[in-house]
């Protein structure tokens, strides 16, 4: 039986999450707030709202990949 192969978490997908706990009046944001408001419940027994949940994705350029250089823009100055 083979092991599966390790490999470094991607850097280019990523969720971002907004939650807020009523009773403490305290809010968490960003890549770890959902292990954080997780935490605070499981101690305090508060109820978390989840306000906001944001699964984003780093998109590459296909300019860069390419070899290409960005073409200056055609549109007169102001």
């Amino acid at each position: 039986m083979t092991q599966p192969t390790r490999t470094t978490p991607r850097r280019d997908v990523g969720v971002t999450t907004v939650s807020y706990c009523k009773d403490c009046n305290y809010r968490w944001q960003g890549t770890n707030a959902a292990y954080d408001a997780i935490a605070h419940h499981e101690q305090t027994g508060h109820n978390i709202r989840v306000e906001q949940t944001i699964f984003w994705e780093r998109k590459s350029n296909p300019a860069k990949l390419q070899g290409f250089a960005p073409q200056p823009s055609n549109h007169p100055a102001m």
